[in-house]
């Protein structure tokens, strides 16, 4: 056992000194299987006993006794790794194993040298981007005990006495459920069921696989078919024979129910999100000292990809907890997410996305990735990794998730339940609905790499999550925050992500990409420091584009009642003449008046400043039965809501007029999911004949002026056509011209509101402005040259050249990497796929290559 003196770790200012130990000496185990050529394994030896550290902060962290890991940059060079050899040897360690795979190396300190001291040697090596200590990990704790939730439940239960907004299912995702179990409003809340019956007449799927990398699944589980469940394995690679009977499975049950959950037995049903993919079971949990370390999540992650996972669920988490500093909480969490970058490095070069869960400590500001010296490191966890955080029932940040910018979205994690008969609350539960998410969009598309299935999950996400804060209404994280002694300061709203899993939204997104086939190039070979070209070509359909969202914005003021009548009578042409276009044609329908407040609307008379009739959908029926219900209200002054109306339709943000966490005031406007998907020219007929109130010059209006709306238009890269009825207002004009739409003069009856329709889709589809978007690998790329083609008519093929510049040199390993890139029309319209593969020129010194 060492001494207790101490040894500064300059990274984070903190120091370290030996508690106690636990158990015996050191010594590896036999879990090797195979050498390097220079004599090392290239397994990691299992820990044999545990120690535990105590920073100078006061928290402690449990470890292997003895041992260090080392993290290589991916690009480590042969000279380079020798160097660390040597400093490793100088500094009294011996080299247990190098995993080549992972750039990672285990190693055992001498008793009479401090862990911490050394870690903090070996960082400062060239090739070295990080060393710390193989900490003990823990799958993500589940929230049940009475004495953190006891308070928590009570304040849900009375809810409805503090005016909070209770949860309602969103306007898009309103259905008639096939299944009702306790903890099942997640379903709505994603869009689950709605996205499941939108796939019926896709027939088959792409073959699939979900890895699951947790505490392995009891004999009986019950939740998948075991035909579906094509390997289970050890965290080495190893097969697990039969099923398995390790004590601790409960965790790894639940996250794979809810990834992949499916059974229809009466009375009995199982519901995950994913009901069609095959599952890898990596158990980590295999260790006969009962504990998880960081080497065991990294081979399993390893292993779930090598198996052939093309998205792997880890609902693992470091040891820091709620009543730790927020200091502890960021930097433990940092450590816990360096030590798996190369892990997510191994999955980008294999093509696979790993997503894991934000953890369950409470921090809601985890604001950066990774400890200041591996911030480089930062671009595999950008392209091929997702960490999602715990939403509740109303679409608050549940009170113990992880949250910050850190974090890419949010799903259901609070009382959420499969079908077991039980609710379950953690991001354990929250990131295994983001992997059967993942897992379908693959399915409807096998042709979706992982970072387009990732960009397509946070473009389609909803901007629905409300932050809690221990005052104000949101009395349940107040009692949350008293029950665990935690500081007020640290409940002040968290810094993101405001994005809730829109299943259905995503699903449709896949759909519409099926039309448009990835292009491959030839590799290039790129070596650090070198430049290269790429000539990316891109044509446009016949039609112009080969879908569209409409969405028509409709004055309801009494003066419009004509034009709505004309409306309804040519509805049936409208929706035929959509359903005759060549590309794929959704609709959706909103309405305005203003809003009810003296002054502007009569709530007594129905005005509102929003309407949502119909989201964005492929069901002309529905859209024929919302037309035909339309009505008109009061309206009150001249101009209306125009703005307000179009920037919900747009965005589906809600408002919220007192900021007070809900939007159940007069005039509050509820958040909603509008179902634009990503990859879709997006249009919106804005029909009105009157002046709009803009907040921008008039203080007191309560709803958006035109800076806010035309921003938004231009985030979303919508396109505005005015509808005219008997004269031209310059506002109308002003916010078609401004995003490349036109204006169209009607009649005061709106008589020609069908062929005027036809005009505004014809115009839209003419001639298109062309741009790269870069999904992934942008680290690689310095250039695109012209930023813009404009102006493209249908069926025209225009040229960029895409400036690639050398990130890494040759290694120990071969090192692949790829630029995906989507072209798209007028900002919106998904018109190409492009990768553009890299090869870095290696050394082939200890993988073989």
């Amino acid at each position: 056992m060492k001494g207790t003196r101490l040894a500064e770790l300059p990274l984070f200012g903190v120091m370290a000194v030996l508690i106690t130990a636990c158990g015996g000496g050191g010594g590896g185990g036999d879990e090797d299987t195979g050498d390097s050529d220079d004599g090392v394994s290239t397994q990691f030896e299992a820990p044999t006993d545990t120690e535990t550290i105590a920073l100078e902060s006061g928290r402690n962290v449990q470890a292997a006794q003895d041992e260090l890991l080392v993290y290589l940059d991916e690009d480590v060079t042969q000279s380079e790794y020798e160097g660390v050899i040597d400093a490793i040897e100088t500094e009294g360690g011996t080299v247990l194993a190098f995993k080549p795979e992972l750039r990672t190396i285990q190693l055992r300190v001498d008793a009479s040298a401090e862990e911490v001291s050394m870690a903090a040697t070996i960082e400062s090596e060239p090739g070295v981007s990080g060393a710390w200590l193989n900490e003990v990990v823990e799958a993500e704790r589940t929230f049940r005990a009475e004495e953190n939730l006891a308070g928590y439940r009570h304040a849900q239960a009375n809810q409805t006495n503090e005016s909070v907004a209770r949860p309602r299912p969103l306007a898009a995702h309103i259905v008639t459920s096939d299944v009702s179990f306790t903890g099942d409003y997640w379903i709505d809340q994603i869009g689950a069921e709605v996205a499941w019956d939108s796939m019926d007449d896709l027939g088959s799927l792409s073959d699939t696989t979900i890895g699951i990398v947790d505490t392995g699944l009891p004999a009986d589980q019950g939740v998948v078919s075991e035909s579906r469940i094509v390997g289970r394995f050890a965290q080495d690679g190893d097969t697990v024979d039969g099923d398995d009977t390790a004590d601790d499975t409960v965790h790894g049950l639940h996250t794979t129910a809810f990834a992949a959950g499916y059974k229809i037995a009466s009375g009995s049903e199982v519901r995950g999100v994913d009901h069609h993919s095959n599952v890898v079971m990596v158990d980590i949990k295999r260790s006969f000292l009962g504990w998880t370390f960081f080497t065991d999540v990294v081979s399993g992650i390893q292993t779930a990809v090598d198996q052939g996972a093309d998205v792997v669920n880890v609902s693992i988490g470091d040891g820091s907890e709620c009543t730790d500093s927020a200091a502890d909480r960021r930097e433990s969490r940092q450590r816990w997410r360096d030590a798996h970058t190369a892990a997510v490095d191994h999955a980008k070069r294999q093509g696979s996305l790993v997503v894991f869960s934000a953890g369950n400590n409470c921090e809601k500001h985890d604001d950066q990735l990774l400890p200041d010296s591996a911030d480089d490191r930062r671009a595999a966890w950008q392209s091929h990794a997702l960490i999602v955080g715990a939403s509740t029932d109303d679409r608050q940040d549940a009170c113990f998730s992880r949250m910050g910018n850190v974090v890419d979205l949010m799903a259901p994690g609070w009382f959420v339940g499969w079908g077991d008969g039980d609710q379950h609350s953690g991001t354990s539960f929250s990131a295994p609905m983001v992997t059967g998410a993942a897992g379908l969009l693959h399915g409807v598309n096998g042709d979706l790499q992982a970072p387009e299935i990732r960009a397509v999950l946070l473009d389609q996400a909803d901007p629905l999550i409300s932050f809690a804060s221990a005052s104000g209404n949101h009395s349940a994280c107040a009692s949350f925050r008293d029950a665990n002694n935690l500081a007020e300061s640290d409940w002040q709203g968290a810094s993101g992500p405001s994005k809730l899993l829109d299943l259905d939204g995503a699903v449709n997104t896949a759909r519409l990409t099926l039309g448009v086939p990835l292009t491959t190039q030839d590799s290039i070979s790129l070596d650090l420091g070198e430049t290269h070209d790429a000539i990316v070509s891109v044509t446009l359909p016949s039609s112009g584009v080969s879908s569209m969202d409409l969405l028509l914005v409709i004055d309801q003021s009494g003066s419009y009642s004509d034009d709505i009548s004309s409306l309804q009578f040519q509805a049936e042409s409208i929706l035929n003449d959509l359903e005759s276009r060549v590309f794929d044609v959704q609709f959706g329908l909103v309405g305005f008046s203003d809003f009810p407040r003296d002054g502007y609307g009569d709530g007594a008379s129905g005005d509102q400043a929003f309407y949502l009739h119909q989201p964005i959908t492929g069901d002309l029926d529905s859209v024929q039965t919302a037309i035909d219900g339309l009505g008109v209200y009061f309206g009150g002054d001249v101009p209306e809501s125009q703005y307000e109306a179009v920037l919900q339709g747009i965005t589906g943000a809600g408002r919220d007029l007192n900021d007070d966490g809900d939007f159940a005031d007069t005039g509050e406007i509820e958040p909603s999911d509008m179902g634009w998907r990503s990859g879709s020219l997006r249009v919106v007929l804005l029909a009105t004949d009157a002046s709009f109130h803009d907040s921008d010059s008039e203080s007191d209006y309560p709803g958006a002026g035109r800076t806010e709306t035309l921003a938004a238009l231009d985030d979303a890269g919508a396109i505005v056509y005015g509808l005219g009825s008997g004269g031209t207002v310059s506002q109308l004009d002003d916010i078609a011209t401004s995003t490349g739409g036109a204006t169209f003069t009607l009649s005061a009856d709106s008589a020609e509101v069908a062929e005027t329709i036809a005009s505004a889709l014809d115009d839209a589809t003419t001639e298109l402005d062309v741009t790269l978007e870069t999904i992934a690998g942008a680290n690689w790329v310095t250039n695109v040259t012209p930023p813009v083609h404009q102006d493209v008519g249908r069926g025209a093929t225009v040229d960029f050249t895409v400036s690639l510049a050398g990130q890494l040199e040759g290694s120990v390993c071969h090192l692949r990497d790829a630029v995906y890139l989507w072209a798209r029309g007028d900002g919106s319209s998904l018109l190409g796929r492009y990768k553009l593969p890299i090869e870095v020129p290696n050394e082939g010194w200890l993988c073989g290559f």
